[in-house]
C-alpha cells in the first residue's frame, strides 16, 4: 500500500485489513508510525518502509521489503500521489512538476513491472490504482496533476495481465469489492 499514512491511502490500508490482508505501508512522512499503530491492531500484520518513491531507489527499497520471506503478494494498492497547483507557467518550479511526475506516473510504472509479473505467473492477484477525478476536467491551476492521473484509466486490465485485475475506482464514490 503506497501513500499510507493518511487519507485515502490509510483508509484503503484498513480495508484490506479488515479483509484478511497483512500489510507493507509506505510513505515518506513522519506519520507512518502512527499509521502502523493504528492499522496493528485488528489482527493484521503491519510492516512499514519509509520510502520516497519519487526515486528509483525508493521504489526499489519498497519492492525489497515486499520479496523479503518469498510470500506472494495477492494484492497491491498503488496510491501515493502528490500535487501542486498554481499558473503552471508563473508559479510552479520545473523540479515540482517532474517530482510530481516521477510520484504519480513512473512509480505507478515502476512499482506495476514488479508486482504484475508475478501475479501473472501466479494466475491470480489484484492491483488497485488510485486515481482522481482531476483526470476527467480541464485543470487550470493544476495542469500536471490532471494530466499525471489521466494515465490510470489506461491500466484497467488490458488483455495481457488477465486473469490479474487491475482496478481504477470510478468517481464518485466506488466501493472496493473484490
Amino acid at each position: 500500500m503506497t501513500g499510507a499514512s493518511t487519507g485515502i491511502g490509510l483508509e484503503l490500508a484498513r480495508v484490506f485489513a479488515d479483509n484478511g490482508f497483512d500489510l507493507i505501508i509506505t510513505a515518506e512522512d513522519d506519520k507512518l508510525a502512527a499509521a502502523e499503530a493504528s492499522l496493528a491492531g485488528n489482527g493484521a500484520e503491519v510492516r512499514t518502509v519509509r520510502a520516497d518513491l519519487s526515486t528509483y531507489d525508493g521504489v526499489e527499497r519498497l519492492w525489497s521489503a515486499v520479496t523479503v520471506g518469498g510470500r506472494p503478494l495477492d494484492a497491491a494498492a498503488l496510491n501515493a500521489g502528490i500535487g501542486v497547483n498554481g499558473d503552471f507557467t508563473r508559479d510552479i518550479p520545473l523540479e515540482d512538476d517532474l517530482q510530481l511526475i516521477a510520484v504519480n506516473v513512473n512509480a505507478v510504472v515502476h512499482l506495476a513491472k514488479r508486482v504484475l509479473p508475478g501475479m501473472v505467473e501466479r494466475g491470480v492477484g489484484w492491483v488497485l490504482i488510485t486515481s482522481s477525478v482531476a483526470a476527467t476536467m480541464p485543470g487550470p491551476y493544476y495542469a500536471t496533476y490532471a494530466a499525471s492521473n489521466s494515465s490510470a484509466p489506461a491500466w484497467r486490465t488490458p488483455r495481457s495481465l488477465r486473469p490479474v485485475r487491475t482496478t481504477l475506482p470510478r468517481w464518485p464514490g466506488t466501493a472496493l469489492r473484490p
